[in-house]
Formats: structure tokens, sequence, C-alpha cells
């Protein structure tokens, strides 16, 4: 049976010389997996439109459950994001993270729209920061699959946070808890202490539109808590670790080390 879908492409594995076996988020399947035939040679014309981080419309012929790529139209291929080795690294993190959370035959709408935004963000938007990216990433991935921290209330007794309290941000429960709350469980529960601008961008990005979630500002100070936050809260809701983080995080470390950031 054949098939057209639209999909960008979040990891690729070489089969032999000329084949690879692609994952891609789609807009009507979920994340699938497809074969295609030749592909690694230039010449081929579905070279450009299987590519890394390319989003394509693909033609497919489905037969139990598998699929044979027949042809690909690149629609955007983020040129910008193959020319920055860090943004690569950071792609490839994204895109580890969101297959991750996606799945065969589901709607997966929201995060391909999401996957697609960042890596706009990645190759066209040099002026902003891939700490601010990533953070954001990972928040409003964790919101739109179901996860949206609980930032107006104590996630443990419900108490407005529209008060003179000290905050945490509990990644046990969820959300932000109270200093009380904190005391009385603090053996319990793994919390951070979180500053009300962070809360108030975790807010904006987490209920925003996708096309507008990296429409926040911080200042220099509460930058660092935001991306640990956002950072930690993506790990423990997954509930893994990610080699390509650490690729990352190792890549950043040795060009701090060299002064070249």
């Amino acid at each position: 049976m054949d098939c057209a879908l639209s999909g960008v492409i979040i990891r690729e594995t070489l089969i032999n010389d000329s084949d690879k076996l692609l994952t891609v988020i789609t807009d009507s399947r979920g994340k699938i997996t497809l074969k295609a035939k030749g592909v690694k040679n230039i010449k081929n014309r579905n070279s450009a439109g299987t590519q890394i981080f390319t989003y394509s419309d693909f033609e497919l012929t489905e037969r139990s459950g598998r699929f044979t790529l027949k042809t690909a139209y690149p629609k955007q291929s983020f040129f910008g994001l193959r020319n920055d080795v860090l943004r690569y690294a950071l792609a490839c993190y994204l895109a580890d993270a969101a297959g991750y959370v996606t799945a065969e035959n589901n709607d997966e709408t929201q995060v391909l729209r999401l996957i697609l935004n960042a890596f706009y963000a990645l190759s066209e938007k040099t002026d902003i920061p891939l700490s601010k990216i990533k953070a954001a990433f990972e928040l409003k991935l964790m919101s739109v699959c179901g996860f949206m921290p609980e930032l107006d209330c104590c996630a443990c007794c419900s108490e407005d946070v529209q008060t003179d309290r000290k905050l945490y941000f509990s990644f046990s429960h969820g959300g932000i808890i109270c200093d009380r709350c904190k005391s009385m469980n603090g053996t319990f529960l793994r919390a951070v202490r979180i500053e009300r601008p962070v809360i108030q961008a975790m807010k904006t990005v987490s209920e925003s539109d996708i096309k507008k979630f990296l429409a926040f500002s911080l200042d220099e100070p509460y930058r660092k808590d935001f991306c640990t936050v956002c950072e930690s809260y993506l790990l423990h809701q997954t509930e893994r670790g990610y080699e390509t983080l650490k690729i990352y995080k190792n890549m950043i470390r040795t060009i701090q080390n060299n002064g070249e950031l």
C-alpha cells in the first residue's frame, strides 16, 4: 500500500554502502522507521530529501507496518545547523529526546512542530543563545507530552504562590512547592530553590504557542537556574540519560577550555 507523509528525519543508520534506515517523526503516523535504498549516492534523486534533520514530503510503500521510500522531496534542510559543530551536536540531543517521547501510530503533530521550530532557531537565529534554545525546548517538550509543570500553586498543599514565601521546584512532584512543604517533606523531595523570574519564564514557555516558545526574556542572574531546572525536569520525567547530551556538554567544556566561548 502506498502512502504520503510529511516528517523530519531525526536519526539515520547506514545499512550498507548505499542504503539507510531512517527514523522520522511524521505529521499523522507518529514516529516511523523507513528503509531508503540507494540514498547514500549523492546522484540519487532522493539523496537531498533523506539527509539527517531534513523536513521532507515522503512517498512510501507500506507492507506489514514496514515502510520503504519511493520518493523524498525536501521542504526544509536547516543547513545552518550542519555548518556549526556545536549546533549540530545540540540538534542531535533535541532529536534524541523527541524520538524517545514519540510513538508509532500516534498523533505527534505538536512534537513535530516543536522540533521544526527548534531546528529553525538553531539554523537561522544565531542571535539566540544555544542554552536558551536547549532549555526552552526541554521544558516545552515535556509540556506538549502531558507533563506541564505546576507553576501556579504549591504542588503539595495547593497554596497560591503569590505570597512572600520561598519557593522550590520539586522534580518528584512536577512543580513548585512552598518552603513549609519543603521543610516538612524535605527528606522525600528532590527540590531546588527557584526564584520568581525563573517561574515566570517557565510559565511563558509552558503555556505559549509552539511557534513562540522562545519569546521570553530572562536576566542574566536567572538564566543558569532556568537551564538547570529545565534539563533536570526532562531527565527526571523521561527517567533516562542521553549520550547525545553528554557529547554536547563535553564539546562545550572543550570549547570553553580553549577560550573559544
